[in-house]
């Protein structure tokens, strides 16, 4: 059954509500909260102790200059979640784009920071990129508690397994990529989006979906890749139609609904990359791009990104990116390992799980279950543009803020695999967050 806008929302809400006991959503709230309070502490003292990398990379101009209090406590409590990618969603909420390597950033993130800002705080101007820094990292507090009950609903709806739900959970509280779940990026904005559209598939709520994997394609350019999971939904569904005498018309229904869908989810997308393009042809403070601006069909994300971050096939790499190499190497392996490892264990009944949506089982593992079959798929695309297309250090965070298939399968491996999991997550959780603080690369 498809659902009636009227009462998507609610039905969805109640649903949640439903889900979880009382105890599971404080315990959630609880390794949530614990997490960030233990990110502040250890990106306080390392930027306190460890003197900043002179980092080859933008840097806002008189950044946190004026001397007020606020700006005072922030440079010497919360910088370090302002570095980096951050300073551009800084900029960007500030003011506006004013660069043409600015339209990289999707301005979703930066529009909430910057609504935030004038919520909380409308009466000043003078601390204006301090307040931005708070309000950021209070827009990601709340976020990052949310979606650690998302992936708990979610984990429960598919497995039906609720120790492996909360273990999903506390996996997703350390996990490696938490400092950028904390610093202003929009990783933790395209997280609960994508965690409330997979959750809103799972009760059915088509259209809801669509409304929440629009958002994020509005938060990052990957959120459009999303559209494969409503894609899912309707040919499962259309197979299943099809199967059945007289029904030529409901086809064509589920086939106008899927469009419908699809558009909610590819214009907000378009409509950025159709700002972008007057912004670089048009912007009369910019140099001429005749070159770029000639071509209807040109992209301007990917010319921004092939011009400023040499983003293509293969040209990452080089000799002197092996040290990036081997910071992605565990996610690479363990991306790699879940993808093999779960074809393997499913290899005969493969066919059976792609065309006989009827027959999908529900098991409660991530190895025995077919049900996630789309999140497979989606994963190891993830895996194969992070290794060849991208800078293959951004996998982690990449990754992990796009599905939550990782946590399940940790949460899915014998108890001798989980340990050196947890190594690897609670080692990145604090080395990242140290050198992200001060400046120094990461991923």
């Amino acid at each position: 059954m498809m659902d009636q806008p009227s009462s998507r929302v609610t039905n969805f809400i109640f649903g949640l509500n439903y889900l979880v006991n009382h105890s599971d959503k404080l315990q959630c709230l609880k390794w949530a909260f614990l997490s960030r309070i233990l990110c502040l502490i250890v990106s306080i003292a390392a930027i306190n102790i460890i003197p900043p990398h002179e980092a080859d990379a933008f840097v806002l101009d008189k950044f946190l200059h004026n001397q007020t209090t606020i700006n005072k406590i922030v440079n010497h409590t919360l910088v370090g979640f302002a570095r980096w990618d951050s300073l551009h969603f800084i900029q960007i909420a500030k003011r506006g784009y004013g660069h043409e390597s600015q339209i990289a950033f999707f301005p979703f993130y930066p529009g909430v920071v910057r609504a935030v800002k004038y919520t909380l705080f409308p009466w000043t101007t003078v601390s204006h990129d301090g307040l931005l820094i708070i309000s950021g990292v209070l827009v990601n507090l709340i976020l990052f508690m949310i979606s650690s009950m998302l992936i708990h609903h979610l984990t429960i709806l598919i497995f039906r397994n609720r120790s492996m739900a909360m273990e999903s959970v506390f996996h997703f509280c350390f996990n490696p990529a938490s400092i950028f779940m904390t610093s202003c990026y929009s990783e933790n904005l395209f997280q609960f989006f994508t965690l409330s559209g997979l959750t809103s598939i799972e009760f059915g709520r088509l259209s809801l979906a669509s409304v929440f994997f629009a958002c994020a394609s509005l938060t990052r350019s990957n959120g459009i890749i999303s559209l494969g999971f409503v894609a899912y939904w309707h040919v499962s569904h259309i197979c299943i139609l099809s199967g059945r005498v007289l029904r030529s018309a409901r086809l064509v229904e589920q086939f106008g609904i899927f469009l419908s869908h699809a558009l909610m989810i590819v214009i907000p997308f378009i409509m950025f990359q159709s700002y972008s393009y007057y912004f670089i042809c048009f912007e009369p403070d910019l140099p001429d791009r005749k070159d770029f601006c000639a071509s209807m069909i040109s992209i301007p994300y990917t010319f921004v990104q092939k011009k400023y971050w040499s983003i293509g096939l293969f040209k990452y790499y080089r000799l002197k990116q092996i040290p990036n190499f081997l910071i992605a190497s565990p996610m690479i392996y363990i991306c790699s390992w879940i993808v093999c490892k779960y074809l393997q264990l499913n290899g005969k009944q493969f066919l059976d799980i792609i065309f006989n949506f009827r027959s999908r089982r529900r098991g409660p593992t991530l190895w025995n279950n077919g049900h996630v079959l789309p999140y497979i798929v989606h994963l190891a695309f993830l895996t194969f543009v992070s290794i060849f297309y991208m800078h293959v250090q951004v996998i982690t965070r990449f990754v992990l803020s796009s599905t939550p298939i990782v946590y399940w399968a940790i949460s899915s491996s014998p108890n001798n695999k989980k340990y050196y999991f947890k190594l690897y997550f609670l080692s990145y959780f604090f080395l990242g967050t140290i050198l992200h603080s001060t400046f120094y690369p990461w991923t």
